[in-house]
């Protein structure tokens, strides 16, 4: 085994375990904005330094220049369309709409379904009230 080849391997596993953790995030993280973030950045570092070892291992090889203009390309492109992904969200609407953090938790919805029983029994209680006073008036 090679340096260039030690080399290569190191980066290409150092990008694996960017993008993983970029997959993490995404699928961890509770909010569009803060998943955009995870993405934005680690998936754009992964890229680049798994394209860095292939750039590495291939050499001085025919491949190599395409290997450095998508490299390139990740860099600039990655985050621009992060960005315009974040804008976009933004002005859909209110900020922050659709996102679980606006969410209601089960404790609120328990205790929205509980207020909402209470409410319609005392209504029915009240109704039964006035037809129990209306007949004995008759």
């Amino acid at each position: 085994m090679t340096a260039t080849t030690l080399v290569a391997g190191a980066l290409i596993v150092v990008g694996v375990v960017f993008l993983l953790t970029s997959a993490l995030g995404v699928l961890r993280l509770p909010t569009f904005y803060s998943r955009a973030h995870a993405v934005g950045k680690s998936e754009t570092v992964g890229a680049i330094f798994v394209i860095a070892g292939l750039a590495v291992e291939n050499g001085l090889a025919t491949g190599t220049p395409e290997l450095v203009l998508i490299l390139a390309f990740a860099l600039l492109a990655n985050p621009v369309a992060v960005h315009a992904m974040a804008r976009a969200e933004h002005q859909l609407g209110e900020e922050g709409a659709g996102t679980e953090a606006d969410a209601p938790t089960d404790a609120t919805v328990d205790d929205a379904s509980a207020a909402t029983a209470a409410d319609d029994a005392s209504a029915a209680t009240a109704a039964d009230d006035a037809d129990l006073d209306a007949e004995g008036r008759s």
